[in-house]
């Protein structure tokens, strides 16, 4: 009889890989952002101050455990923050992370100053109008 060698397979990661170490750097933040629906939930949460899950589930056609499992991911890479209101839990855009995350992958492609400037102002003017 021959030797029966057992192979392990690589287990899945319930997470993007970056995300899945447990350590943050540029990739993390974009690796976030690297799904559509994730991009979808992002662009929604831009419009509004804060949104439920459920709602957000709905809007972007996903049950509510993927539009959760999303939401977790986006959390992890600093693109949105959450609190809980009763049952709900609501998600905001995190808009200071973004904008730090943002200056740093510039000075990585080393942009000239006069973009970081007009990007600075730009992540400034969307703050006032989303704080009106």
């Amino acid at each position: 009889m021959g030797q029966v060698v057992a192979t392990t397979a690589k287990p899945r990661r319930a997470l993007p890989g970056a995300i899945a170490t447990g350590h943050f750097d540029q990739s993390v933040f974009f690796e976030g952002l690297a799904n559509p629906t994730r991009l979808a939930a992002v662009r929604l949460l831009a419009e509004v101050d804060e949104m439920g899950v459920t709602e957000l589930a709905r809007l972007c056609n996903a049950s509510q455990p993927r539009m959760s499992w999303h939401l977790r991911i986006l959390r992890q890479a600093h693109v949105i923050t959450s609190r809980r209101d009763g049952r709900e839990i609501l998600c905001r855009l995190n808009r200071e992370a973004i904008g730090r995350h943002l200056g740093e992958f510039l000075q990585t492609v080393q942009l000239p100053q006069d973009t970081h400037q007009q990007l600075k102002r730009s992540l400034e003017s969307l703050q006032v109008i989303r704080r009106k």
